[in-house]
């Protein structure tokens, strides 16, 4: 074992956490808000909360993955290893989730006559099935599949060039500047995946440390914990319509507020997770939360189209999500559970079983 058991159980609680958390961001309701509200409580809240406490959650991710590649990231047939193993557990369920996301798009789209329907195409096919599907999260996908390919690169710190380049990478990141060109609508890879990947080689390399970090006494967890609510509260405070994405209109001081909490915030996700890492029903859903990041967007999301039928839509967050996050879990259980080749594939074999094996 790469790391000792509790460190292990603690990750993958981690990332159950990390997934409600991103969960949340797609569902949110900001969008509706009117600017007159935007002191108000809803929108503050949801500013905080999704524009905050869970942006930690797309680096945790791509640390993560960094982490266990560089795990096995030892010699060149390791390697090739990794990538027939990628192939089968990240490029064929992306492929597969997309297709199947766009094709029932279209189908739901047609059958409502919505404006944006399109008839499919080869072109739209090849496109929405592999270069920009349809549901937005995948973005971090294809970011992750093109970082396996250039993980010898990125993730072997006792290389001479390695120590400059994640410098720069953070530098690039904590300034907000991406160096890399869109790419069918997506930056080629964004400097948040690239740094959080590769720093996930460093922390293999320092995995003692994590374990450390993870296992601190309580009082340096609650610092850690403040420290990081704090850094969110003065950046809602100072600028609380703060937009990262695809935009450069922003201040750098609060864009530095804004990295700095993501920092703190992933070492307090992890420093706490610790607490859950017992928990075997928190365990097995950790199993089920590959399925739910590839499903849990489109087609779902034409549901929120009942919602102003039951309260106005700059409230729909509070309806929408925790529905939605439910709905997605149990659907995930289910078919884990009677269809349970279908989830392997669809999954790349990531299973609550698995999970609650590794567990053991």
């Amino acid at each position: 074992m790469i790391i000792d058991k509790t460190t292990s159980n603690s990750l993958m609680i981690a990332n159950l956490i990390a997934t409600v958390l991103v969960i949340a961001i797609h569902y949110n309701s900001k969008v509706y808000i009117q600017p007159a509200e935007f002191g108000g409580w809803n929108y503050l809240f949801q500013e905080f909360a999704l524009n905050g406490v869970a942006r930690i959650s797309v680096p945790f991710f791509a640390m993560l993955s960094g982490f266990f590649i560089a795990s096995k990231l030892t010699n060149k047939k390791n390697y090739t290893s990794i990538l027939k193993n990628r192939a089968k557990t990240l490029l064929l369920p992306y492929l597969i989730a997309a297709i199947v996301i766009y094709l029932a798009s279209t189908g739901i789209q047609w059958a409502v006559q919505h404006e944006s329907f399109q008839r499919i195409t080869t072109i739209s096919f090849i496109i929405n099935a592999t270069l920009h599907p349809v549901s937005d999260q995948f973005w971090f996908l294809r970011d992750m599949i093109i970082l396996t390919v250039l993980s010898p690169l990125l993730l072997n710190s006792e290389k001479k060039h390695f120590t400059p380049i994640a410098l720069t990478f953070f530098v690039l990141w904590f300034i907000n500047y991406q160096p890399l060109p869109l790419f069918f609508g997506w930056h080629l890879i964004s400097i948040e995946t690239l740094l959080f990947f590769t720093l996930g080689g460093v922390l293999f390399e320092k995995r003692n440390l994590l374990s450390s970090l993870i296992k601190t006494n309580l009082k340096n967890k609650f610092f850690v914990l403040f420290f990081w609510l704090f850094l969110l509260l003065v950046r809602v405070y100072l600028d609380p319509e703060l937009n990262v994405w695809y935009t450069q209109e922003y201040n750098l001081f609060h864009i530095a507020l804004y990295k700095l909490a993501i920092i703190f915030g992933i070492i307090s996700l992890m420093q706490f997770s610790i607490y859950l890492s017992t928990n075997k029903l928190l365990i097995y859903l950790s199993g089920l939360t590959f399925f739910v990041y590839l499903f849990h967007l489109l087609p779902i999301s034409y549901a929120r189209i009942l919602t102003p039928k039951i309260i106005s839509r700059e409230y729909s967050f509070y309806i929408d999500y925790p529905i939605v996050l439910i709905s997605i879990f149990v659907s995930a259980h289910f078919i884990a559970k009677f269809m349970p080749n279908i989830f392997i594939l669809i999954t790349g074999g990531r299973t609550p079983i698995n999970a609650l094996k590794r567990q053991m």
